[in-house]
C-alpha cells in the first residue's frame, strides 16, 4: 500500500477510516506529524487535538489519551477511549479542554 491510511478507533467503534495525506498528533513528549513512508513507530498520546489532512479537506478530532501506531505498510491506527469530531482547530481545542478520559 503506497497511500497513508488512518483509522481512529474507540470502544464504540471506528470514528474515522480514510486515506490521508498527513496527520498531526498530541504526543506525550510533544506534538508530531506523520506523512507517507514514515518509519514504523508506536507512541502514547495525551488529551488534545488531532489534525488530519486529506486531499479534499482537513478533519479535526478532540481525543482523550491513547496510543498511535504507524506500520511499514503506511497503515496508522489511533486507539482512544473518546474522539469527538470538530469543524475547526479552535472548536477541537475547546472540545479537548472539556473532554474527560
Amino acid at each position: 500500500m503506497s497511500e497513508l491510511a488512518l483509522k481512529i478507533v474507540t470502544p464504540q467503534g471506528k470514528v474515522f477510516d480514510q486515506t490521508i495525506v498527513s496527520v498531526s498528533l498530541p504526543g506525550v513528549e510533544g506534538g508530531f506529524g506523520i506523512f507517507k513512508n514514515h518509519a514504523p513507530m508506536v507512541s502514547m498520546l495525551t488529551k488534545g487535538v488531532v489534525r488530519i489532512t486529506t486531499e479534499d479537506q482537513p478533519f479535526y478530532y478532540a481525543i482523550t489519551p491513547g496510543i498511535f501506531e504507524v506500520d511499514h505498510r503506511n497503515r496508522c491506527v489511533l486507539l482512544t477511549s473518546d474522539a469527538v469530531s470538530a469543524d475547526s482547530a479552535e472548536a477541537a481545542r475547546e472540545q479537548a479542554a472539556s473532554i474527560t478520559g
